[in-house]
């Protein structure tokens, strides 16, 4: 219930959002429980991906041609956005 007085503060404006408080308090969990959920999870993950692969009987193997990728350096390299340029970048690679 509202008084008078505030429904002449208000302009006679007897909206019931404006009286009523429908908004949801928001609860955060502590950050070191979503932690370790998020441990537990990818427990369980690295372990349905184990049987997975028993049930399968697949272990897949890098083919050749990528194994020692993950060892070898990358390199990067600037690449001119001039299309004389790039175009001659392209006949010096290929």
């Amino acid at each position: 219930m509202i008084t008078k007085e505030e429904a002449t503060e208000s302009d006679y404006n007897l909206s019931p959002s404006r009286y009523i408080d429908t908004s949801q308090k928001e609860s955060y969990r502590p950050i070191p429980e979503i932690l370790e959920e998020l441990k537990t999870l990818d427990k369980k993950s690295k372990e349905s991906d184990e049987e997975l692969k028993k049930i399968l009987d697949v272990d897949p193997e890098l083919p050749e041609s990528l194994k020692g990728l993950e060892t070898k350096k990358e390199k990067f390299e600037n690449i001119s956005s001039n299309y004389q340029e790039f175009r001659q970048f392209l006949q010096d690679k290929f």
